[in-house]
């Protein structure tokens, strides 16, 4: 999977979960500049063609070692 497919699936669970991708990740990493792939395809108005589910999300950011963001995705569930 692609850089720019990881950041279109997170873009779309977070549009599922209605918040902001851009405020999810800057609470992830607070120093870092925001990534131009994440803020390019968070201002598209696609909708997504399928269902992000939780599950998936969080086995994706895993698989491609972005532990900062599954955790957070995980305690953002767990908090619901």
């Amino acid at each position: 999977m692609k850089e720019d497919e990881i950041i279109y699936l997170f873009v779309h669970w977070c549009r599922k979960e209605k918040i902001s991708p851009i405020a999810f990740y800057r609470e992830i990493f607070p120093q870092q500049e925001m990534p131009s792939l994440l803020l390019e395809i968070s201002q598209k108005e696609e909708e997504s063609i399928f269902d992000v589910s939780d599950e998936f999300i969080l086995q994706v950011m895993m698989h491609h070692e972005q532990h900062e963001i599954a955790e957070k995705i995980y305690m953002f569930l767990k908090s619901e």
